[in-house]
This record gives structure tokens, C-alpha cells and sequence, in this order.
């Protein structure tokens, strides 16, 4: 009997330090779990959630851990606090700078249509076809700005403009004016859904208008009989450039002589051009004439 037992007895006296070292591992894992890691895990679920949510979730669970775990728990409280409430006064900021600048633009198109029933007034007191023509012409780059400051007004962003719609506006107004010439006019766009920067879009009108007063006072009738007014808007991407490209051309009568103009708008067309940093070309055949300008795109840039 004692020959049996000592075997087993020397067994259990070598597993008793190992079964005690298993046990002790095993309080381990369950004390760190409860103390710890069920905590931290806890706190990490919560910081996820407030960074897609923004919600700050509490926490009944945080009275029982370590004071340690309980300080970062404050800590991420207090910051998450505070970050919501500097996010709401950024908000708050950045819709009064809208408004603000919404209010501004509404105004100087307010001036810029005052300024034109000005000159509308004076056309009608002047008796000079000539002067009347260059009053006429002087409204017509008013109106372009006022319409590039409502094309601001109106759009829910302030840092950009979509061109296509504003240069549908710029064609029809022209053609309203024209319109008294008798000369009847078949207008075909093709436009590209292209969106701008108010500093290519102020520039680029005052080219469109210049080009648009030109085509109407000195285009006519082409071989065919038709008076035809092309208005082209292409954006083009090549690589990882954009570029935008205005095409406007009008037919012309090629029997008939070129009156004498000033000079004034092409002169202008080249400082609009040059302040776009684009590349012009100026299209002189004998049945039609007009322009291509082409420049990149720029996008937008908080600096």
C-alpha cells in the first residue's frame, strides 16, 4: 500500500506548485479583466462612437474602476465637451461670415443695377448715336458685374460659381439688348457643367461680355442667311490638369465691309485674358469671327 501511494504522492507534490501558478494566472486574468480591460474597452467604444456621432455617451460602469482609468474617463469627458462646444462656435462663426458676405454681395448688385438705370436714364437724354452706343456698352460690363455679384448672392457656396448658368444669363441679357437691332440672331450653346472661383468668374465674364457685345454689333448674316451666335463652355482634363475653354463666334456677312471701331473692347478682352493667365485666340475668317480662350482651372485653396 505504501508502495502505491508514494508515486501518487510524489505526482501531486510536483503538480501542486503548477496547479497553484495555473490558479494564480487565472484570478489574474479575471481581476485584470474586471478592473481593467472591461474599462478600457468601455472607454474605447465610447471615444468611437463620439468620433462618428459626436455623442457623449456616460458611463454607469466607471464608478467601479481605478481611480487611474477614472482620471482618463474625465479627462476624455471634459475634452469631448470641450471640442463640441469649440465646434458649434466655429459653426456659428462661419454662418455669420455668410451672411455677412451674402449681404455684401447683395448690396454691390444693388449699386452696380443702380449705376445702370443711371446710365439708362442719361441714354435718354443724350442725342449722339455714338454717345449713346458707348453708354450702351458701358452699361452692358455694369450689368456683367452686377450679375456675377447675384450669381454670388444666389449660390449656397460663397467660393464658387457655377459659369454655365451665369454665362446663359450673360447671352440672354446682351441678346435682350441687341434684340432692338432687328437683326434676328440663332444662338447655340453648348455648355459644360463648369464651376469657378469669383476670381476667374469676374474676369471671364467681362471677356464673355465684351465678346458678346462684339459679336452683335459687327456680326450679320453668314453665306447662308443666317445670323448665327456659337457660345461654346468645355472643361478639359488631361492628365491631372484641368483646363476650361470659352469659344464664343459669330458668322459674319463676307461681302460686307468691317465698320471702324475703337478698339476699346479688344484692348479690354487682353487685360481680362492676361488676368486669367489664359491662352487667346482671336478667330478672323471671311465669313466669322470671334474668340477662343483657354486657362486653367484653379482650384479652391483656404490660403
Amino acid at each position: 500500500m505504501q508502495r502505491t501511494s508514494a508515486p501518487w504522492f510524489a505526482v501531486s507534490t510536483l503538480l501542486f506548485p503548477f496547479l497553484m501558478w495555473l490558479v494564480g494566472i487565472v484570478v489574474a486574468v479575471v481581476s485584470l479583466n474586471r478592473l481593467v480591460l472591461r474599462h478600457i474597452s468601455d472607454l474605447g467604444r465610447r471615444m468611437r462612437r463620439f468620433a462618428t456621432y459626436r455623442d457623449v455617451e456616460t458611463s454607469e460602469k466607471i464608478d467601479d474602476a481605478p481611480s487611474e482609468i477614472q482620471t482618463i474617463n474625465e479627462t476624455f469627458e471634459g475634452m469631448a465637451d470641450q471640442l463640441l462646444r469649440d465646434e458649434a462656435d466655429l459653426e456659428n462663426a462661419l454662418f455669420e461670415r455668410e451672411v455677412l458676405l451674402k449681404e455684401v454681395h447683395h448690396r454691390v448688385k444693388n449699386n452696380l443695377q443702380l449705376i445702370s438705370s443711371i446710365i439708362n436714364m442719361q441714354v435718354r437724354q443724350v442725342a449722339s448715336p455714338e454717345a449713346v452706343a458707348a453708354l450702351r456698352q458701358f452699361q452692358d460690363r455694369v450689368t456683367s458685374l452686377a450679375s456675377v455679384h447675384r450669381a454670388l448672392y444666389q449660390e449656397p457656396s460663397l467660393t464658387h460659381i457655377r459659369f454655365d448658368v451665369l454665362l446663359s444669363d450673360l447671352v440672354a441679357q446682351v441678346n435682350a439688348v441687341a434684340a432692338s437691332n432687328e437683326k434676328p440672331v440663332e444662338i447655340a450653346l453648348d455648355l459644360d457643367p463648369v464651376t469657378l472661383l469669383p476670381d476667374q468668374t469676374s474676369p471671364l465674364a467681362m471677356v464673355t461680355t465684351e465678346a458678346l457685345s462684339n459679336a452683335f454689333k459687327y456680326g450679320g448674316p453668314g453665306r447662308d442667311g443666317v445670323f448665327l451666335l456659337k457660345v461654346h463652355l468645355k472643361e478639359m482634363r488631361e492628365g491631372g490638369d484641368t483646363s476650361v475653354r470659352l469659344t464664343i463666334e459669330n458668322s459674319v456677312d463676307p461681302e460686307a465691309l468691317k465698320p471702324p471701331g475703337t478698339g476699346l473692347g479688344k484692348r479690354l478682352i487682353l487685360a481680362f485674358a492676361s488676368q486669367l493667365g489664359g491662352e487667346l485666340t482671336q478667330i478672323d475668317e471671311r465669313d466669322r469671327h470671334g474668340l477662343t480662350i483657354t486657362f486653367d482651372y484653379q482650384p479652391f485653396s483656404p490660403d
